[in-house]
């Protein structure tokens, strides 16, 4: 026992009073007076043992009278002191008998974090739990027992003990042992003795499957705890959320702190939830509908997202941010509805999440909208717009049908509208039913219901069958300016359907309507050509109250008229316009603000493939592919073109020398030689090209010829009075030898191929238009050597074109049937312009002719004559006349004058001519001229030979700068001998001196001796001249080879330069050269005086 408390009303107690040691209840020296009496109250705790009684208990009162005599008294059970109270005697013991109250607490809590287990499987989680059992009774307990049956209150959810319980803490008499194989029951349930008041502490840790069902949203957990009485009475006890084990709210046994004990029980389970996780995403238009969220797609703000637990209850609310993304924390695991709404309440898409523990959940969300209702001007989303559907009925949808707030929508900024349906969730919205939009526009500004500018497609779309989502417009916003404005407002739907989304609608402003522009046009001109500019003016009048915004023209140009770049001009307010397309034309970008006129100007060129007549444009206003206003018209007339309607006929008058009514050119383009030389033979540096534009090198290192030589073009003559020398090109070079090969080519572009053998013979291969005969060319080729006193030669290869040019025919007349005259040009040109052919696809013919009268005598026609040909429109047309001119020699007879002069034309035994004989010589001259050249022969005696070369050379020199210069080549002085009755040319005065064949010994080099005076003189002569050309002719007979004469020709010029060389000074003979002629066979010749 335990003495709890002691006390008196007056007297004193003893304070040491324990009732075993000092069992003096008064303290001492204490009196009570006569009749007086006091009360004492004495409280025990008592604790029994098996034996609960009676325990009966006496109290002995002692004390002593004034007189010293001691008194004692027993106590009496009951009340009164006097008296036996009512048991027959006066000193009966007090019985006690006990009663006991045995009883046992326990709490349990989560004792840390729930953490990922470190030991069990992954993503499994590890909850640390630690509980309190106390006697909370007034007798000893034994036998104590704590269950927690782990996998009967987890489920699937449990796995495994983590870590093994342990007793952290106990005031236990006796601790109880612990069962090894918990988790059901911690103790063995036979040991352990707690006294009253006694506790123990216990701890353990659960691994714990997120993933089970059981584990889902707040978890519960409670043990019990169970002993035995002294009695043997059994207690047990449901353990509370917290650590207070004392069952008792008065001394916080209630735990009202704890979590899960908002009720104020005392048996309340243990509530604990997993890590909570997070939800996140991003709500945005997906354009492109590929669920993706990509670079420049509209993000969207200000959305609001819900979300709400299994139970019904709202656990948060978030908007998205200005990169329309949310993220929302502390979600314990569990399911989830998540509502996403426009800024306007809508709810857009309502889905089930998810959301395990410790974990953050992505939820994307792209948004595609059923569509817009904007501006049909301005193309601007119009907000405060009311959306509605409804069935075919009429019925408004009730909102089991939709999604939360989807009927009776309002549109927000951006204009968007949404509507999911739950087809056969009411009677009112079925099954293959017809559904309505309903669209009501701010009235204060709009017009009811959709645009009657830009109308619905009529009828009702059905989707089935089409890809999901079905997209009505490419674009999620509200189309731009040309673009494609299609929607609907009728559907049928159907389950399984497409979603039908982009479903734009247009709403049109107070005063907007089809007719709000009036157009006018009109053409600065009333008649045009091809290829003449028109500029048109149309005025664009806005009758309506509204403002227009970037309006459209569409301007179906007429056939064949082109815009001209950059020629479009307005007056708006800006200024700016595009032109989106050329045919039609097409001008967006034009503002024309209420009630006022806006101009716009172009110009357009009339093609070369319109037809004559009326050419109307038609020109529409639209905004987008609506029209708004009336069509305007202008017409213009296109006369016939004169170059592309009309004709122009062009022609020539020829001279056709070859008869194939074709005008022929003598001109020889790309001449090119190569080849003919030994390249050993060959002198470096000594090719010249000798032209009409003098003398020039050609640079080498080694012969050019061999290599090639490019030599250009190479003229025609014009006639034939035109010298082929005037067109020709020699090639001069010095060989060490007369090496010559038999590759000599010379070829043209218009194929003259003549070759060359080292004989010098000949051979010609034409192709090309010389083949087909569609060129007068006619090059030819020669070589001559020219021996130099050095001992090399001079070979020069003269190229020729003696070719002469088709030409045409100067002041010849033409007629046509109408009675028009045209006459040639100096080239025997003409043209006739503006020749009308009224049909394009007939034509005409036409006919023309020339006039006999103006061609030259004994004209012969190789073309027919008159002529007629289909002429079309556009087309030109040739008429060209061959004819072939008489044959004749312009300027006089080929023949060339003989003159022979005798010894009274100069002084006696002089060389000197009389005087008196000059004025004769004059006249000679002219007849020289007039025969387009002459010789003159000075008979030679052999005692006379040097006086006669004096006078011949005298002559050569007086006469020379009488004749015409073009005719001086073909004038010569000739020293001539009689030899049996006919005349042998001794030597020949000339551009080059010529030695006659008589000097030499018949086939032989050796110069005759009777000739050496004259060699003296000749030396003499090319003394006097510094320099000298001589020319010697190399003939055996006529039989003899080419070869055979030129060397008999190089041996006679080595036999002259031996003779000269001992006549002259070594610088002039040095200079001298002798060139290899062939013999020029006489030609008649017409004697004179």
């Amino acid at each position: 026992f335990v003495v709890n408390a002691l006390s008196a009303n007056t007297l004193t107690v003893n304070a040491d009073f324990d009732g075993e040691s000092d069992s003096n209840i008064l303290a001492a020296n204490q009196s009570l007076a006569v009749a007086a009496k006091d009360t004492l109250l004495l409280s025990l705790t008592v604790t029994p043992g098996t034996n609960l009684g009676p325990y009966n208990n006496t109290v002995v009162a002692s004390g002593q009278s004034p007189s010293g005599a001691d008194v004692n008294d027993d106590s009496d059970n009951g009340a009164n002191t006097i008296g036996d109270n009512g048991d027959g005697t006066d000193n009966d013991p007090t019985p006690v008998t006990f009663t006991e109250a045995p009883a046992i607490g326990v709490a349990k809590t989560v004792s840390g974090e729930i953490v990922p287990t470190v030991n069990g499987s992954v993503g499994n989680f590890d909850v640390p739990f630690a509980l309190v059992i106390q006697n909370n009774g007034d007798v000893p307990l034994t036998n104590i027992q704590l269950v927690d049956d782990l996998s009967a209150q987890f489920g699937s959810a449990y796995v495994s003990v983590s870590e093994a319980a342990e007793i952290t803490a106990s005031t236990a008499e006796e601790t109880p042992n612990l069962n090894t194989d918990f988790p059901a029951n911690l103790f063995d349930g036979i040991s352990g003795r707690l006294m009253p008041g006694q506790s123990i502490n216990i701890s353990f840790t659960l691994e714990l499957n997120p993933g089970a069902e059981e584990a889902k949203g707040i978890i519960t957990n409670q043990a019990e705890a169970l002993g035995t009485s002294t009695g043997g009475v059994e207690v047990n006890d449901l353990s509370d959320s917290g650590t207070n084990a004392s069952n008792n709210p008065a001394n916080g046994g209630d735990n009202p702190s704890a979590p899960g004990n908002s009720s104020g029980g005392t048996d309340d389970p243990t509530p604990f939830e997993l890590p909570a996780g997070s939800l996140q995403g991003v709500v945005w238009i997906d354009a492109d509908r590929n669920d993706a969220l990509n670079e420049g797609e509209p993000l969207l703000i200000n959305w609001t997202v819900q979300v709400t637990d299994t139970n019904g209850n709202i656990i948060a609310t978030i908007l998205t941010d200005e990169n329309g993304f949310f993220s929302i924390e502390n979600l314990p695991q569990g399911d989830y509805t998540v509502d996403f709404m426009t800024p306007n309440g809508t709810t857009f898409f309502s889905t089930v999440v998810y959301i395990p523990a410790n974990e953050s959940v992505n939820v994307p969300v792209p948004v595609d909208p059923s569509g817009v209702v904007y501006d049909s001007i301005t193309r601007i989303p119009v907000a405060n717009s009311l959306v509605s559907i409804i069935n075919d009925a009429g019925t408004v949808l009730p909102d089991v049908c939709l999604l939360p707030n989807q009927q009776d929508q309002i549109t927000g900024e951006d204009g968007y509208y949404f509507f999911l349906l739950f087809l056969g969730a009411d009677p009112a919205c079925q099954h293959n039913d017809i559904f309505t939009l309903v669209v009501t526009a701010p009235e204060e500004e709009y017009q009811p219901s959709h645009s009657n500018l830009i109308l619905p497609q009529a009828g009702v779309l059905d989707p089935t069958g089409q890809q999901n989502p079905f997209a009505l417009s490419n674009s999620a916003t509200a189309p731009e300016i040309g673009d494609d404005t299609t929607y609907y407002m009728d559907f049928t739907l159907a389950q399984g359907d497409p979603d039908v989304i982009n479903n734009h609608i247009p709403v049109d402003k107070i005063g907007v309507n089809p007719s709000m522009i009036r157009l006018t046009k009109s053409a600065n001109t009333k008649q045009t050509l091809i290829g003449g500019l028109v500029r048109y003016n149309i005025q664009i009048e806005n009758i309506s109250e509204v403002d227009v915004e970037n309006l459209t023209l569409i301007d179906y140009l007429p056939a064949g008229f082109t815009y001209v770049e950059n020629s479009a001009y307005t007056n708006d307010a800006d200024g700016e316009m595009q032109i989106t397309s050329k045919q039609p034309l097409t001008v967006s970008g034009i503002d024309v603000p209420a009630e006022s006129t806006v101009e716009f100007v172009y110009i357009l060129r009339v093609g070369a493939g319109v037809a004559r007549g009326k050419h109307i444009n038609r020109v529409s206003p639209y905004l987008g592919s609506a029209p708004i206003g009336n069509e305007a018209t202008a017409t213009v007339i296109v006369g016939a073109d004169p170059d592309f309607e009309e004709v122009t006929i062009l022609g020539k008058v020829f001279d056709d020398r070859d008869s194939d009514n074709w005008q022929d050119s003598a001109n020889a383009s790309a001449v090119f030689i190569q080849g003919g030389i030994n390249e050993s033979s060959y002198i470096a540096k000594s090719t010249f090209i000798i032209d009409a534009d003098g003398q020039r090198p050609l640079a080498d290192a080694s012969a050019p010829l061999n290599h090639g030589i490019d030599l250009g073009d190479l003229s025609g003559r014009s006639s034939e009075a035109d010298k082929a020398s005037n067109h020709q090109i020699i090639i001069r070079q010095q060989l060490k030898d007369l090496a010559f090969t038999d590759n000599l080519t010379l070829t043209t572009a218009e194929g003259t191929h003549l070759t060359m053998s080292s004989q010098g013979k000949i051979v010609a291969n034409p192709v090309g238009k010389m083949a087909d005969g569609l060129t007068a060319q006619d090059l030819r080729i020669e070589r001559n050597i020219t021996v130099l006193a050095n001992g090399n030669y001079q070979v020069d290869l003269v190229i020729q074109n003696q070719g002469i040019q088709e030409i045409g025919i100067p002041g010849v007349r033409v007629a046509t049937v109408e009675g028009l005259y045209i006459e040639t040009d100096l080239h025997g040109r003409f043209h006739l312009e503006a020749v009308d052919v009224e049909n394009l696809a007939r034509g005409r013919n036409f006919y023309m002719k020339v006039d006999k009268a103006t061609l030259p005598p004994e004209t012969v026609f190789v073309s027919e004559n008159p002529r007629v040909k289909r002429i079309t429109q556009g087309l030109p047309a040739r008429f060209d006349f061959a004819i072939q001119l008489a044959k004749q020699q312009l300027g006089g007879n080929e023949q060339h004058a003989l003159v022979k002069l005798g010894e009274l034309l100069f002084n006696e035994n002089s060389a000197e001519i009389n005087t008196e004989h000059k004025a004769w010589l004059t006249q000679m001259s002219n007849t020289i001229n007039q025969y387009q050249g002459g010789t003159i022969q000075i008979t030679a005696q052999a005692h006379t030979q040097a006086l006669a070369y004096a006078r011949a050379n005298n002559t050569y020199q007086w006469l020379l700068p009488l004749i015409r210069e073009d005719l001086q080549s073909s004038f010569s002085v000739e020293l001539v001998e009689e030899v049996n009755g006919s005349f042998a040319s001794i030597v020949n005065i000339a551009t080059q001196t010529q030695l006659g064949k008589i000097l030499f010994e018949s086939d032989k080099s050796t110069i005759k001796a009777k000739y050496q005076p004259l060699l003296d003189s000749i030396a003499k002569q090319l003394v006097n001249a510094e320099s000298g050309h001589l020319a010697i002719t190399g003939f055996a007979d006529n039989s003899a080879s080419e070869d055979y004469n030129l060397a008999l020709g190089l041996r006679r010029a080595k036999a002259v330069f031996e003779q000269l060389k001992t006549r002259m000074p070594a610088e002039v003979w040095e200079k001298l050269t002798i060139k290899i002629q062939k013999l020029q066979i006489e030609n008649s010749m017409t004697e004179g005086k």
